[in-house]
């Protein structure tokens, strides 16, 4: 297993195209609504984290965006977690690259968030991540079927403000 951080105005097309073929094993969109996505939601700083298998071919990805938020009125950079998919489903890559990218966010002291359907908590969960139950405002996602979770901040959460775009 062998993980690449590519910042989005570095990656190559072809990369995209196969970040792409890896997102379409999860959501049946065309190559062109992808790169569409993908170009109108993430910056230039924002980072492509892709997992590759033995043979050199990418296996799982997800993307790392650089957010500012608050929480219990102290402002913190972190980064959210979005598009979390592997190629095969069931084989653990997901989880690898999960555990993978808490240690990248640990070893920075970076706050992680991440909006999910209620059936993933668990998964989330077994690698740390802890569902924000206090009071949360929350205006980039409206939907509330959609969960929040966050990763490395210890203390207990009162109130969280996040005002970025989702992802």
């Amino acid at each position: 297993m062998q993980i690449q951080y590519i910042l989005h105005k570095e990656i190559s097309e072809e990369k995209l195209l196969d970040i792409i073929k890896v997102k379409s094993a999860s959501w049946n969109y065309s190559i062109d609504e992808h790169l569409q996505w993908i170009n109108k939601n993430l910056a230039d700083d924002d980072i492509h984290t892709i997992m590759f298998n033995d043979e050199n071919e990418i296996s799982a990805y997800l993307n790392l965006i650089k957010i500012e938020l608050i929480i219990n009125n102290e402002r913190r950079t972190g980064y959210g977690i979005g598009n979390v998919c592997a190629f095969k489903k069931g084989n653990g890559d997901g989880a690898k690259l999960i555990k993978e990218v808490n240690s990248y966010l640990s070893d920075r002291n970076f706050v992680g968030l991440l909006f999910c359907k209620e059936a993933l908590i668990r998964f989330y969960q077994q690698f740390g991540w802890l569902e924000v139950h206090k009071k949360v405002k929350n205006i980039a996602v409206i939907d509330t079927m959609v969960k929040t979770m966050i990763f490395n901040y210890d203390n207990p959460i009162f109130d969280l403000l996040y005002e970025g775009k989702s992802f």
